[in-house]
């Protein structure tokens, strides 16, 4: 540790020496430099305002789909999510447009961990590799929700007025995710035959996975992947 006094002492003046009142001290006054800078904050107000967002808004859907999965989708209101996740219809409205829109976040959430991570990956990297790790990242979050995701299921059989699949929005996001593969590189462009073929295969084998994920057919979910993506060769490669 640097020291605060580098000069010599006056003689006549120990370290242990006190001063008599009314007199200066001889030693220099240490250096701007040798003070202790406060630590940064880790973390800022705007950090800690999105954290609690992201955490309200993943409670908010818990606390909805319980709800659907106990009384049925048509049986739930707003007002009784509110209640259950402790929060009021200003705060849901901010979250969501409507009901409906619960119904549709584990999609949301999977395909924005999927575009999250192309776009994350380095440049080098070839198609297959990059989208083959992008999907087990949307696998790695259905494996953490999957009792949303069996709720989801239960929901929409025993919900005659749902007519729709949020989980089949993943193939809507095909194109989607074909250009992100193809903005990837130097000439850019709109996604050839190969990149497009690519991702709908790649998507389709997970959506089969994630339908035995869902059914409880799957009791080792990450080799059952595994063979799934090395069972198509466009991926195979990807792996090795």
């Amino acid at each position: 540790m640097a020291r605060l006094y580098d000069t010599p002492r006056p003689h006549g003046i120990s370290c242990h020496q006190r001063l008599a009142p009314g007199k200066a001290d001889p030693r220099p006054v240490a250096s701007h430099q040798h003070q202790l800078t406060p630590a940064p904050r880790r973390h800022t107000i705007t950090d800690l305002r999105e954290r609690n967002r992201v955490d309200n808004r993943a409670a908010t859907v818990d606390a909805a789909f319980t709800l659907f999965a106990q009384r049925g989708y048509c049986n739930v209101t707003v007002a009784d999510i509110c209640d259950a996740a402790g929060i009021g219809r200003r705060t849901f409205f901010r979250y969501f447009a409507a009901k409906d829109d619960v119904l549709t976040e584990p999609a949301r959430e999977m395909t924005a961990r999927v575009a999250a991570a192309i776009g994350a990956a380095p440049a080098d990297l070839p198609d297959p590799v990059v989208l083959r790790a992008a999907l087990t990242e949307m696998a790695a979050y259905a494996l953490s929700h999957r009792t949303r995701l069996r709720q989801l299921a239960e929901v929409r059989q025993t919900s005659a007025d749902i007519r729709f699949s949020p989980l089949s929005r993943l193939s809507e996001q095909e194109q989607h995710l074909a250009q992100q593969l193809s903005a990837r590189r130097p000439a850019g462009g709109a996604p050839d035959w190969h990149t497009r073929l690519l991702v709908a295969r790649a998507v389709a084998g997970l959506r089969i996975w994630l339908d035995d994920l869902i059914a409880g057919e799957c009791p080792d979910p990450w080799p059952h992947l595994q063979q799934i993506f090395d069972s198509e060769p466009l991926l195979a490669a990807a792996a090795s």
